[in-house]
């Protein structure tokens, strides 16, 4: 797949990927009928590590972007995201294709920049700069800074949207 895809550049223009973590790394459990990891007992462990590819998708110039959900809990909030886009640790404390791990700064981007142009608004949204929207989430240190191992212990102080506060 990804010879032909590098042979036909026009599809990178066409084609975008939207990478969930939730699959891998925060599996469902059906209680019910007893099943823990309902991907994992599906798939078995060598199919969920083929899951959520980022590093070859990165490596092959494939646009992508890591999709998430709204907040239910404290593991949903985009920090979790970025933490197990980089270590790959799973909720059992697993690492699930550490081969597919990302920096720390591409892992960033996949939740804002590629987002933004996954939704073909790259131009208006996605960076800080002028001219871009100002939708902006604040929090209380710096993602490029702190331990990965302590990321999501970071949370929002303020969110901007519009240019104007919509949380504090």
């Amino acid at each position: 797949i990804f010879e032909y895809y590098n042979q036909h550049p026009e599809l990178k223009d066409l084609i975008r990927f939207g990478v969930s973590l939730g699959s891998t790394i925060r599996q469902r459990d059906n209680d019910a009928m007893g099943v823990k990891n309902v991907v994992e007992a599906q798939y078995g462990m060598e199919g969920l590590e083929q899951m959520a590819p980022l590093k070859t998708l990165l490596d092959n110039d494939i646009p992508f972007h890591i999709e998430g959900t709204e907040p239910e809990d404290d593991e949903d909030f985009p920090t979790w995201y970025i933490q197990k886009a980089v270590t790959r640790i799973d909720i059992q404390g697993r690492t699930i294709a550490a081969e597919e791990s990302l920096d720390r700064e591409s892992a960033f981007l996949a939740l804002t920049r590629w987002a933004a142009r996954f939704i073909g608004a790259q131009n208006d949204m996605g960076s800080i700069q002028p001219g871009m929207l100002a939708d902006i989430v604040i929090f209380n240190g710096n993602l490029l800074d702190e331990p990965i191992e302590t990321i999501t212990n970071l949370k929002p102080v303020m969110t901007l949207v519009g240019g104007k506060v919509a949380y504090e």
